[in-house]
């Protein structure tokens, strides 16, 4: 689906946005958090580009993972709306929304600053 050389591939597979060869976080990030927790190389070791944050890097960040949660949200709520809509009270749906985007939250924790 994603093939190297596009700016999709180097997002999900953890690689530089340059060449795409060299890894972008020292750890395969999305459930280490305890141990690393969001330590990333200086610079590519493939291709030497420096990876530094830009002016408004954190505010992009912020918007990117906001996001990612609105579409899970909505996501979850389809899901549940459609696949149980006459079991399942509002409230239940609102608690496994609520565990789905907490159980991905270092997958859009990692996906946006990348």
């Amino acid at each position: 689906m994603f093939k190297p050389g596009q700016k999709l591939y180097s997002i999900f597979f953890n690689k530089c946005p340059a060449c795409h060869k060299g890894d972008f976080w020292p750890h395969k990030p999305y459930y280490n958090l305890f141990f690393n927790s969001g330590k990333l190389y200086n610079n590519c070791l493939h291709c030497e580009l420096e990876y530094y944050r830009e002016v408004g890097f954190w505010y992009g960040a912020m918007y990117v993972g906001y996001g990612l949660s609105i579409a899970i949200f909505l996501i979850g709520w389809a899901i549940t709306y459609l696949l149980f809509p006459a079991h399942w009270s509002t409230w239940v749906q609102v608690g496994v929304i609520s565990a789905a985007i907490v159980f991905l939250m270092p997958v859009t924790y990692f996906l946006s600053r990348l």
